[in-house]
């Protein structure tokens, strides 16, 4: 591949990269300790970053370093669920994570069946599932 090639690449990751963390220039610049003009030269694939700071941006991003300076696969996309939660602080990644778990409780969002099987529902009594139920809401028991 010619340098020219390589450079767009680079430059097509890193706004796809952006994208899908929701940051913009300004906040990488600042982040990373990169000059705003050194950075745009990236992002507009005008020049390369030296290795260490492909490093750096693959760290940032939490990527491989072949993820930067490699064509990106066109068949994957970040699930949405994940597009969402890169969005939040982490106080708030503490909360959403939370209530995904509390969504595994709930039958009508679960493979019914693994509930079934997990807690053996049928053939009990109302009481018997309700004594269940309180046990699986004993958060003090899942710790």
């Amino acid at each position: 591949m010619s340098a020219l090639v390589n450079k767009e690449i680079m430059a097509k990751n890193i706004r796809r990269l952006m994208e899908e963390h929701h940051k913009d220039r300004r906040d990488i610049c600042k982040d990373l300790g990169v000059k705003y003009t050194t950075f745009t030269d990236w992002y507009n694939g005008k020049t390369y970053p030296r290795i260490d700071k492909i490093e750096m941006l693959a760290n940032y991003f939490g990527v491989s370093k072949s993820e930067l300076v490699e064509p990106a696969s066109t068949t994957y996309t970040l699930p949405k669920i994940i597009q969402h939660y890169n969005k939040l602080n982490d106080i708030g990644k503490n909360e959403a994570t939370k209530r995904v778990k509390e969504l595994t409780y709930l039958p009508q969002y679960t493979d019914s069946a693994l509930l079934d099987a997990a807690h053996a529902y049928s053939g009990k009594s109302e009481e018997e599932k309700k004594f269940d139920e309180d046990i699986l809401d004993n958060d003090d028991l899942w710790k």
